[in-house]
């Protein structure tokens, strides 16, 4: 898989969880702070808890919520899928 799409899978997620649960506000933030931190797939966020997140640049508590929820979400849509 190339880096594209795995961009593109961070940013669904992402989305997703924002209108799920209306943080659209967060999106853009969150979005640019992951992928500036090296975290361009959805795997590397599942590796990651709440310290690592915290030590990515600009990324405050409520970046680390989304950004947590968005790992939740896709743990769980993974696990039913199987």
């Amino acid at each position: 898989m190339n880096r594209d799409c795995n961009t593109n899978e961070v940013k669904s997620y992402l989305h997703k969880t924002a209108s799920e649960f209306g943080m659209e506000s967060l999106l853009q933030r969150t979005t640019n702070c992951l992928l500036r931190g090296g975290i361009d797939t959805m795997e590397k966020l599942c590796a990651m808890d709440r310290e690592e997140l915290y030590r990515i640049r600009n990324m405050g508590e409520k970046s680390v919520t989304f950004a947590l929820m968005a790992r939740d979400k896709y743990q769980t849509d993974k696990n039913k899928s199987l």
